[in-house]
């Protein structure tokens, strides 16, 4: 498969996707999903206004979330970047962030991402991230399956997911997900094939 880098490390620090609703005038937006700790994040599709927070997640990032995203560390955005993340086609490339209101304002938690692979339409690569301190709720494996759905909605069969060797956890949770799942050396990385016939 062509790698197609979903740069999708963004909300790992916890900063990005959110309702900006202090931008906008609008309140907060989404679909309700409680957690197993108790606390209520909303779902909903990343928007081309939600750049400034993708900067802001760069900016605030720890070197190791960075890191576990890149394979390496970078602290900006080009409007590149910025665009491709934000400007989304909603078939071709997709992503959907978890947020939650936190001092008076909505912060991102989760996001997760696809694209679709041009040379292979039924095969997309995809990735997740979660906040430090939103992990082990089974925010990362909800916000998924949520992704899957909507993947195997647009005629998508099967999800690359490159994960750094050293991301442990992540390998994990593509290995509950699909326990059949393929894994392929690829450098630093390990491309997990998961079947979305196996996994919903």
């Amino acid at each position: 498969m062509a790698r197609v880098r979903t740069w999708t490390w963004w909300l790992a620090a916890g900063a990005g996707v959110a309702a900006v609703w202090w931008l906008t005038g609008r309140r907060e937006e989404g679909d309700r999903l409680p957690l197993k700790d108790g606390r209520v994040v909303r779902m909903r599709e990343v928007r081309p206004e939600d750049k400034p927070l993708f900067v802001r997640a760069l900016r605030t990032a720890r070197d190791q979330t960075v890191y576990h995203r890149f394979g390496t560390v970078k602290r900006r955005f080009s409007a590149e970047e910025l665009r491709y993340l934000t400007e989304l086609d909603g078939s071709n490339h997709y992503a959907i962030g978890a947020t939650i209101r936190s001092a008076g304002a909505v912060r991102g938690v989760a996001v997760a991402r696809f694209v679709r692979d041009p040379r292979d339409p039924s095969q997309a690569e995809a990735a997740v991230a979660v906040a430090d301190d939103f992990q082990g709720v089974g925010l990362g494996r909800t916000l998924f399956m949520h992704l899957a759905l909507a993947a195997r909605s647009r005629g998508i069969a099967r999800l690359v997911c490159p994960v750094l060797a050293t991301n442990r956890a992540s390998l994990a949770l593509m290995r509950r997900l699909d326990p059949e799942a393929a894994f392929e050396p690829d450098g630093a990385w390990v491309l997990a094939t998961l079947d979305l016939a196996r996994v919903l």
